[in-house]
């Protein structure tokens, strides 16, 4: 009985850790997120009124970006996050955020926003050949990021030199 109680009391605390873990990692996606809105320039019909961010999947990364966008402005804009359940709307945002779970979506995601000033961000092996022109990737532990500098390119976005020197990119 005593070496059930143990491995419950194991279960939970691995359980726990893991939790924290993906939350630490949401909330540093988070953070790589408003770098990013800093260090993006968007087309100038894409500049004006509320900066909107779209999330597909993954309530944990909602809930960072809500805290993120309480506390900060891109620029002198308000933040805001909406979470998406299907595609339809995405033309309204600046940034689409595509989670791991969602990841079958970016490619209709990416044809549908072409040539229309949004960022698509993703977080799953392969995406980038796909259209995003941000992917988070782990590599040595750490988390990073990919560029895509064709794929931002075509969607009339440009990214600052020192976004494009200090990260992992693709071309």
């Amino acid at each position: 009985m005593k070496s059930y109680l143990w491995i419950s009391i194991g279960i939970i605390v691995i359980s726990i850790n893991i939790a924290q873990s993906f939350t630490a990692i949401s909330s540093y996606r988070s953070i790589y997120v408003y770098d990013l809105i800093k260090n993006t320039q968007w087309p100038e019909d894409k500049n004006q009124g509320t900066f909107v961010i779209g999330v597909m999947g993954d309530s944990t990364i909602v809930n960072e970006f809500k805290d993120l966008s309480a506390k900060r402005k891109a620029g002198a804009r308000r933040i805001i996050i909406n979470k998406l359940s299907t595609l339809k709307g995405i033309e309204n945002c600046n940034i689409v955020y595509i989670s791991q779970k969602n990841s079958a979506q970016v490619k209709r995601a990416t044809a549908l926003v072409k040539n229309q000033g949004i960022l698509v961000v993703t977080e799953a092996p392969g995406m980038l050949q796909k259209g995003a022109s941000i992917n988070f990737v782990s590599k040595e532990g750490k988390l990073k990021y990919e560029i895509n500098k064709n794929a931002a390119l075509q969607a009339k976005l440009t990214f600052s030199d020192q976004l494009l020197e200090n990260q992992n990119r693709l071309n």
